[in-house]
């Protein structure tokens, strides 16, 4: 399954390590995931620990552009030196909920790198296709 993530190029979350601060967006636009009731089961069943051990994605361009809405908010991330991932992650690593997608980090592969401006680009969900083949070609060889 593909996964976009917005991350510093060191792989950090652009929240915790970039000082976005969280009224940067539209709080109604993306909950937090104890608030994502998409992900109501996944919070009940894990621990603080196992939890943590989790990151923060979307599923979807159209989750990604909820959650993104504001163009000059992903401008100024670019200027931080954001990027957005596309990784390939297999479904049993992944919980998806209403407003975002938590995976396990250590069975994902990069796929492509993306200016985060790019999310909004006409052409982008295109590009996501190809990239879901590629995912599969990349599936069947595991």
């Amino acid at each position: 399954m593909l996964i976009l993530r917005f991350e510093t190029e060191l792989g950090h979350g652009v929240y915790s390590h970039l000082g976005v601060p969280h009224d940067f967006m539209n709080e109604v636009r993306h909950p937090g995931p104890r608030r994502d009731q998409g992900l109501a089961g996944w919070w009940a069943t894990n621990t603080i620990e196992e939890r943590a051990q989790y990151l923060y994605g979307f599923d979807s361009v159209k989750q990604a552009r909820s959650w993104f809405y504001d163009k000059e908010v992903l401008q100024t991330m670019q200027d931080w030196g954001c990027i957005l991932k596309v990784l390939y992650v297999p479904e049993e690593d992944i919980e998806v909920g209403y407003a975002q997608t938590v995976f396990l980090p250590g069975s994902s592969k990069l796929l492509e790198t993306f200016a985060p401006t790019d999310l909004h680009s006409r052409a982008f969900p295109r590009v996501i296709k190809g990239l879901k083949t590629k995912a599969n070609e990349y599936e069947a060889t595991l």
